[in-house]
């Protein structure tokens, strides 16, 4: 199912000596699993009632199946499968809420995602077609068919839907997010709109000028501020572009632009304030770019020899945490970095996550969680996280009671109170009670044995 399913699917076919360097999870490990094989999730969300919801599909082989959505009462702990029927069949799920939505309790979540019509075709822009949408008004216990939240465009290469970045954009609750228009050559021929509506009924479209692929972020106050993080050019040939507008996206202002550091970007921080925006690519390099006017002006750095910071949190002001993943002797090592000077300097704090893979198989893993209160978690595949409470600075190792084998656990979800979850690939979920110190692994009720 999108670019993770391809990377599946091929891993799986590789001869034995190609695969080698990879060590992946089994079925008989997966402790989320449903009669399609093991649930890989895309999506977690941790609800106010305490229960914790989780979307995402079922693999077995290279026979998959979408659409899956489990829900746990014990804080993440026994789940149970909730909804796997033909209506959503075939589709990568994701939540999706509501941003003007504020309601305590009961807050509505939708599900929707892309059907991938065939492994052959998983990154040309003709293998997906828009899934259904699905709503539950009762904390994931139930869902029913929904409206549409928002018209859905082509699907992000990235593989997910682009209405995730959802957002509400003015005082008025004015919706809006960038749509790539993606026609007959998925790389070349694009172009970049933002969808907006003032009701949620009525969508206009404008055109996002310099932006020519997919957008990598999006941020914005309740002011009418837009920072859009994106690119143009072919891949090959990509420069670094972001733009800024003050009017909600009616006009807008380059405000830097970068070439030659690689095709994929990330962003932190905010619009009023403090932003740094990165590259993950590692054939680009490091590169990163600061901002302490909310976007309107940048600083950085572009050592092209140097390993990228893979992700990137702000800890406080002033203050950034990232992580990269860094040669040790014959195994790579997760290397946390700090700056507390708004990413102008930056020195090194070992995680003590290290394992004997490539660059890109435990960056690929890799994750790096803020909970808060300068607290961290760290994964970069393996058994264990390691733990920071001081923003970064030291760290601790502890064991997840996951396998230790090749796996990533990008999606997680906090209540703030203590709940940790954890969950990705294979059928693996890990939660914690007490802010990431002990762990325990999630299962299905009624799983095969």
């Amino acid at each position: 199912m999108k670019i993770r399913f391809a990377l599946g699917a091929m891993l799986a076919l590789c001869a034995p000596a190609g695969c080698s360097t990879y060590d992946l999870p089994t079925t008989a490990e997966a402790g989320l699993r449903s009669s399609r094989g093991a649930v890989h999730v895309n999506a977690l969300s941790c609800r106010p009632d305490r229960s914790v919801v989780a979307t995402g599909y079922g693999q077995s082989g290279l026979s998959a199946h979408g659409g899956l959505i489990l829900r746990s009462t014990d804080r993440g702990l026994i789940w149970r499968l909730v909804r796997d029927d033909d209506d959503m069949n075939g589709a990568d799920t994701w939540f999706i809420e509501d941003p003007r939505d504020t309601a305590r309790f009961q807050r509505p979540l939708y599900v929707t995602g892309f059907r991938n019509l065939g492994l052959a075709t998983a990154v040309t822009s003709t293998s997906y077609a828009i899934g259904p949408w699905l709503i539950s008004l009762d904390d994931g216990r139930t869902w029913n068919p929904s409206e549409p939240l928002a018209p859905l465009g082509s699907s992000s290469v990235l593989g997910e839907p682009d209405v995730r970045r959802l957002l509400a954009i003015d005082s008025t609750g004015t919706l809006a997010f960038p749509r790539v228009e993606r026609r007959l050559n998925p790389w070349k021929d694009e172009s970049v709109v933002l969808m907006r509506s003032r009701d949620g009924r009525t969508w206009t479209e404008s055109a996002v000028p310099v932006v020519t692929s997919e957008p990598h972020a999006m941020l914005a106050n309740s002011k009418g501020r837009l920072v859009i993080v994106g690119r143009r050019g072919e891949p090959s040939k990509a420069e670094l572009v972001i733009l800024q507008s003050d009017d909600g996206g009616d006009h807008w202002i380059e405000s830097l632009h970068h070439a030659g550091a690689g095709r994929w970007w990330g962003a932190a921080g905010d619009v009023d304030g403090e932003l740094i925006v990165w590259s993950k690519s590692s054939s680009g390099g490091r590169a990163y770019f600061a901002s302490r006017d909310g976007g309107r002006t940048w600083s950085g750095r572009h050592i092209p020899l140097w390993q990228p910071f893979r992700h990137v949190v702000h800890v406080g002001p002033g203050r950034w945490t990232a992580l990269s993943v860094e040669s040790a002797g014959n195994e790579q090592e997760a290397i946390a970095w700090l700056s507390a000077d708004g990413g102008a300097t930056w020195s090194a704090s070992r995680t003590g996550l290290r394992r004997n893979k490539s660059y890109e198989a435990m960056g690929y893993a890799s994750t790096l969680v803020d909970i808060g209160d300068g607290k961290l978690i760290a994964h970069a595949g393996g058994s264990r996280v390691a733990r920071s409470s001081d923003g970064g600075q030291t760290w601790q190792l502890h064991d997840t009671g996951l396998p230790d084998r090749d796996f990533g656990l990008r999606a997680h979800c906090e209540d703030g109170k203590g709940l940790v979850v954890l969950a990705g690939d294979y059928g693996l979920l890990t939660r914690s009670l007490d802010f990431g110190v002990t762990w325990q692994p999630g299962r299905t009720t009624g799983q095969p044995k």
